[in-house]
Formats: structure tokens, sequence, C-alpha cells
């Protein structure tokens, strides 16, 4: 990371450094994975027992589910959770592209973890807005 101001302390380097790392997690999310990645449920094809099995066995995973009943309704109501599977669906592919890519630093597969648990949090994210943000921080040490 290169155009940081001379005077900086140890200190604003090493948030400047974490900001950048953040920036670059959000593109690769953005860039590599989004533009890699297929919206696989609708409520057309979330419809037979195998994938609402497969689903609920992610959310769980995930710690969706926080009492019996929200299985229960899950199954009952199963199309109403479309955009949480595929919520749940893009964070997996993530993860998975995460481990075939050589050119991310331990420093971006944190990042970029960080991020996606904010995405499952949030369940979605505008990454261009994220992007402007941490640009805009970033330039307070450039």
């Amino acid at each position: 990371m290169s155009g940081l101001r001379d005077n900086l302390t140890d200190t604003e380097k090493r948030l400047a450094q974490y900001i950048d790392n953040d920036i670059e997690a959000l593109q690769w999310i953005k860039t590599v994975a989004e533009t890699n990645y297929e919206t696989r449920y609708t409520r057309a094809t979330f419809n037979d027992d195998n994938t609402i099995g497969l689903v609920a066995s992610g959310l769980c995973d995930l710690e969706f589910f926080k009492t019996p009943y929200d299985v229960v309704y899950f199954y009952n109501n199963a199309y109403k959770y479309v955009d949480i599977a595929n919520c749940m669906d893009f964070i997996k592919h993530c993860k998975e592209m995460i481990t075939v890519d050589p050119k991310l630093s331990e420093g971006n597969i944190t990042a970029i973890n960080n991020w996606l648990s904010q995405y499952w949090t949030s369940k979605g994210l505008d990454f261009d807005q994220q992007i402007a943000e941490l640009e805009d921080d970033l330039a307070l040490y450039q």
C-alpha cells in the first residue's frame, strides 16, 4: 500500500492497512465471487424436500434457527426463506472460492471472512457503497 502520509504513527499505518485489506476483500467478493455466482433458489425451485432439507442443514450450520419452532415454521413456509437461502448459498460459494484462489493473503482471507459475517448478519450488503465508504476512510491517511 503506497501513498500514505509520512507522519503517520505505527497505529495509524496499521489502521490504514486494515482499511486497505477491507477494500481488497470487498472488491474480491464483488468481482471474483459475485461474477461467478448464479442465484440458485427461486420460489419455483424451492419446493422439494431435498432442497428444503439441504437449505435447512446449511441454516443450522449458520445458527439461523433459535428454537425448534423456527425449524418447524421453516419447513411449513420454506418459500418465505428464498432470499435467506440465496444469502447462505452465496456465502458458501465465497468460502469455496477462497480455498482455490492462490492470490489471497491471510489478511485478505480474514477480511473476506469478516465481511461475509457482516453480509450474513445484514442478509446482504451493497458492496459498492461499502467500498466507497472505506476509500473515504483511507483518504484520511493519504
